[in-house]
């Protein structure tokens, strides 16, 4: 069965079950109940790293011979860490070749062991799926993954936003129906909940002024994070915590830095801990001034005729990045791909579900 990025959007653990219906056979996914989360970030200068913990349950009466975890890397994040736990097993992902990981992955579940394997679908470049091996009836699964992100700015408050999406524990409302009654099969007593931790640590001669967030209520503390000795102040130290008794986010939750030089250029050097004199180098330039509220009009224009063969698969992975940089406004597409010169042009709100009915118009036009 092809998957595709629409089917992958959401944050869980999963395996497929066919069904037969007038249509013929098909297949949906059944999601493991989700029955607790906590979401650990420290966020430095402008740069995030976080840890989340999902852990999920099998509730069937038998074992499950494979799993599917898929994790969407939303905002550009990258994921630089990742492990599992099934019972009194974990599982720490190690980057092997790819075919290699996988040799190692099969051989590991025919011996009957539990195994995960992390890649990254050539097919669905914004998500990460992992294969999970051998799940026994009624056991839990713990994930681990490790991630990072960079903050945007915040231009009515003049801080930085920090945003953790529903897709990472996403309401019934936003699945399938088959899915909303899988994820929602958890019964009360083993649901634990959300618990949210947000670390703030700026540079020594920069005040963190506050913590807010537009979307939910939370706890901060000024003056020291979650791991500090409570006894302990700096200014440039601040923690936030958000504790939910659901295991469901009903929006997506934002956080809001404000800080004394938020507004002054900043660089980050990082010098690479194991290759030497390999240092990389990432500098944030916020602008001061405000610009006038406009809608302007982006154009672009794709040539799909002869000339381009053997070329467009560099053209479709730009024009991936270049439509998912749009922001929701007006916008036309032009595509020449045939002798006569015939336009192809549409305008129209540009909305997220729109992106994969361009690329695949941009795609469609391919010479065999």
């Amino acid at each position: 069965m092809a998957s595709s990025y629409t089917n992958l959007r959401f944050c869980g653990c999963w395996y497929p079950v066919s069904h037969i219906g007038i249509w013929g056979q098909s297949a949906t996914r059944k999601y493991l109940p989700q029955v607790e989360l906590s979401s650990s970030t420290t966020i430095l200068a402008t740069t995030s790293r976080t840890v989340l913990r999902q852990t999920f349950i099998n509730p069937e009466k038998s074992s499950l011979k494979e799993l599917q975890y898929t994790f969407p890397l939303y905002d550009g994040v990258s994921v630089v860490g990742f492990s599992c736990t099934v019972g009194s097993k974990t599982i720490v992902g190690v980057v092997k070749e790819r075919q290699q990981a996988k040799a190692d992955y099969q051989a590991a579940v025919d011996r009957g062991e539990t195994a995960g394997l992390l890649e990254q679908l050539q097919e669905a470049s914004d998500v990460f799926t992992t294969a999970i091996g051998n799940v026994p009836a009624n056991e839990k699964v713990l994930v681990e993954i490790s991630y990072l992100g960079e903050l945007k700015h915040d231009a009515e408050t003049n801080g930085s936003r920090f945003t953790i999406p529903t897709i990472i524990a996403p309401r019934y409302g936003s699945t399938s129906s088959e899915s909303a009654a899988a994820l929602s099969s958890s019964n009360a007593s083993t649901n634990s909940g959300i618990s949210i931790t947000v670390d703030v640590t700026l540079e020594a001669n920069s005040i963190v002024r506050g913590l807010q967030s537009p979307s939910h209520p939370i706890a901060v503390t000024m003056g020291r994070t979650s791991i500090m000795n409570q006894d302990a102040f700096d200014n440039n130290h601040a923690s936030a915590t958000l504790t939910l008794g659901t295991t469901e986010l009903q929006k997506d939750f934002v956080l809001v830095v404000l800080s004394k030089e938020s507004h002054t250029p900043q660089a980050l050097l990082e010098h690479h801990p194991t290759i030497p004199n390999q240092r990389a180098l990432m500098t944030t330039l916020v602008p001061k001034f405000n610009l006038p509220n406009t809608s302007p009009e982006i154009v672009f224009v794709v040539d799909r005729s002869g000339s381009m063969e053997g070329k467009l698969d560099l053209v479709v992975a730009a024009m991936n990045i270049f439509l998912k940089s749009l922001p929701e406004h007006l916008s036309q597409i032009f595509t020449h791909w045939c002798q006569v010169q015939h336009l192809l042009f549409w305008v129209q709100a540009y909305f997220s579900f729109q992106q994969e009915q361009d690329l695949r118009q941009i795609k469609s036009g391919r010479r065999t």
